[in-house]
């Protein structure tokens, strides 16, 4: 079973079915980009996605396209009807950049729904999206095959675009006033965010402001950043001594991210619950 999207083009420079052919191939090309990433982000990293010309038409300037995955998986893949198809993932991804303007966000944390992540945009903004959407418009492919099928004909002269799915009907409408949205966003890639309780054993304070202290969890040693204003207010006054061996028990907060050189990991210690000198009988209750 295959899936037909139309890409359609709207504007008085191409009201007469007419489009320059080289500007044409490049947008053909870049949009067939686009969708083998979304099909990699749906169905894995083996999936490829083999997307043909099914024809063009005259209304404005449409072209139609006719898509199947390759491999022995495609035939089970497209007849589960799972919610992650092509043009959901398409559709929801174009929200999400309209969402963001072009800028990349000023957060990215997970709900409390496991499969959606709230991404705040640069004016505090917050919309809901899954971590497939996520994974798209944080791929650099994906950010320029946008901006070479939409943003460049939406800023030289194109009304507005549609991507509509000729099986199911779903459709996404994107106006020339958010030509400036699709661009690669230069974000890292959100893993994982958790927040537990722990104990940590201190092995440097800092003192100085904007420092991270480092510590040990008894497997690894890192540096983590202190927020708890108050008690780092009583550290500045004295209030807190430490020696060897003290331990913290905490409220960890944990970012795993994927960056280009690999994975990395940042620690934020939002408040320290109890301190325990060495030799105390720790208690996480």
């Amino acid at each position: 079973m295959e899936e037909q999207i139309a890409l359609e083009y709207h504007g008085s420079m191409v009201d007469m079915g007419r489009m320059d052919a080289y500007q044409t191939a490049a947008n053909i090309l870049a949009f067939s980009d686009y969708l083998g990433v979304i099909a990699k982000t749906a169905f894995g990293e083996k999936a490829i996605l083999r997307s043909e010309i099914q024809g063009l038409r005259g209304e404005s300037f449409d072209i139609d396209f006719a898509l199947t995955i390759a491999g022995a998986i495609s035939t089970a893949l497209f007849s589960t009807g799972s919610p992650r198809d092509l043009i959901d993932i398409t559709i929801e991804s174009l929200k999400a950049w309209i969402h963001l303007n072009g800028k990349p966000p000023e957060s990215i944390s997970q709900s409390q729904n496991s499969n959606e992540f709230a991404v705040r945009n640069n004016v505090g903004e917050i919309t809901y999206v899954r971590a497939d959407v996520i994974n798209v418009i944080t791929d650099r492919r994906a950010g320029e095959a946008v901006q070479q099928f939409l943003g460049k004909p939406l800023s030289e002269g194109i009304d507005h675009i549609g991507i509509r799915s000729l099986t199911s009907g779903k459709e996404a409408v994107v106006d020339k006033e958010h030509a400036g949205a699709f661009v690669p966003i230069e974000i890292e890639k959100p893993l994982l965010e958790n927040e537990a309780i722990v104990g940590l054993v201190i092995e440097s304070p800092v003192f100085k402001e904007g420092n991270k202290w480092k510590f040990s969890d008894g497997q690894a040693s890192f540096y983590a950043e202190v927020r708890d204003e108050e008690f780092m207010t009583r550290v500045e006054n004295g209030l807190e001594r430490f020696g060897k061996g003290d331990v913290l028990i905490v409220n960890l907060l944990t970012i795993q991210k994927q960056v280009p050189t690999g994975l990395k990991a940042e620690r934020v210690v939002l408040e320290v619950r109890e301190h325990r000198e060495a030799g105390q009988q720790m208690s996480m209750l």
